[in-house]
């Protein structure tokens, strides 16, 4: 059995951490206190601005993937005779896809290259 830092606990530690130092509740705690301390031991490395152009870079690569999406199913909706609203259901699939972040939408995202493209 191990304490807690954070809530003074006491916990059972999974057998693959060698040094436990927080519980299960207190994980997120013990991340973000590391990730600060980082910070300012490396604040040469660090930019916030850097990591602010990439979270609109993120965004914009989604509001894309929307736009493209929302396409596909007008034209599925049109071929069985159904009409979407227009700006209610892009602003509900663009707020499920940025929740879900842009590396889970990949995973089920296929990107066609063009040299791939041709072998369709």
């Amino acid at each position: 059995m191990h304490q807690c830092e954070f809530c003074n606990a006491m916990f059972k530690p999974r057998p693959q951490v060698k040094r436990p130092r927080a519980c299960g509740n207190c994980q997120s705690k013990r991340q973000q206190q590391n990730e600060k301390l980082w910070q300012e031991r490396n604040l040469q490395r660090y930019d916030p601005l850097y990591h602010r152009t990439r979270r609109q870079q993120r965004l914009a690569l989604l509001r894309l993937k929307t736009k493209k999406l929302i396409e596909c199913l007008r034209v599925g909706g049109h071929f069985f005779g159904l009409s979407f609203l227009n700006g209610v259901l892009d602003a509900a699939i663009e707020g499920v896809l940025i929740q879900l972040g842009i590396r889970r939408v990949n995973k089920f995202w296929i990107t066609v290259t063009p040299a791939a493209a041709k072998v369709f």
